[in-house]
């Protein structure tokens, strides 16, 4: 039974146990029982979020619903399904770019795809890349908070200062 090796960016499959292949230059690798490569092949895939999960769809036609191994942890996800022709679609994304709740994760096989929903561990808090460092959570965590008093949007072209109008009503009275 050969593998095939599908790095989470899905620029190409190679015959391989694990991907070795960096996901920004892949390369096809023969197998032993076999000395032709693949051609560079692509797994459509697609993702949302909403406050609790993070949802990822593999478009993978007819996949065997009792074969497919799914392995959660905290950091990462492995994808493993074995097709038809004798060959096993590995994908592995690590690490996520947050962390997930593995035991209430879980995942369905469906006729034209197999989806993933995978348990945030923080409720609520936004993912901006599923895979590596998230660099929109860094950027809002060290921006600068603006101070202007106001905790809504205002179409108001000056903020005013409440505490200084209330206290400036408090001593007329």
């Amino acid at each position: 039974m050969s593998h095939l090796a599908v790095p989470y960016s899905a620029k190409s499959i190679s015959k391989t146990a694990t991907s070795t292949s960096s996901p920004a230059a892949p390369t096809p690798v023969s197998s032993s029982n076999n000395n032709s490569s693949l051609p560079p092949a692509k797994i459509r895939h697609e993702w949302f979020q909403t406050d609790s999960f993070v949802t990822i769809s593999y478009f993978i036609k007819n996949a065997p619903s009792e074969l497919v191994v799914v392995d959660f942890t905290e950091k990462s996800l492995h994808v493993e399904v074995p097709m038809p022709n004798s060959s096993t679609i590995s994908i592995d994304v690590e690490p996520l770019a947050h962390e997930i709740d593995a035991k209430k994760s879980s995942f369905q096989v469906l006729k034209t795809k197999i989806e993933i929903k995978l348990k945030k561990k923080v409720e609520g808090r936004k993912w901006g890349v599923l895979e590596g460092r998230d660099e929109s959570l860094t950027e809002m965590m060290s921006a600068p908070k603006s101070n202007t008093g106001q905790a809504y949007p205002s179409s108001a072209k000056k903020v005013k200062n409440q505490k200084k109008n209330l206290n400036l009503y408090f001593r007329f009275i």
